[in-house]
């Protein structure tokens, strides 16, 4: 005879709770503009770093083909 397999039984949603008077169900605009600058940093890096990396490479290879003369 076959083991019987319990199933859980299904947990209800919470109900909603209302929203504060006065305030916001999700962002805020001083939050999507805190958002929005670090995103933009997060770019800005993604092109600055490489870009030093290429730049410290180069003065690296010359250093080495000046010194091997």
């Amino acid at each position: 005879m076959p083991a019987a397999t319990l199933k859980p039984e299904p947990v209800p949603d919470p109900a909603p709770q209302p929203v504060p008077r006065g305030a916001s169900p999700g962002l805020t605009p001083r939050g999507w503009r805190a958002a929005g600058r670090l995103v933009g940093n997060c770019a800005g890096l993604s092109f600055l770093v490489p870009g030093l990396l290429a730049v410290l490479g180069t003065i690296t290879a010359i250093a080495v083909a000046l010194a091997a003369g």
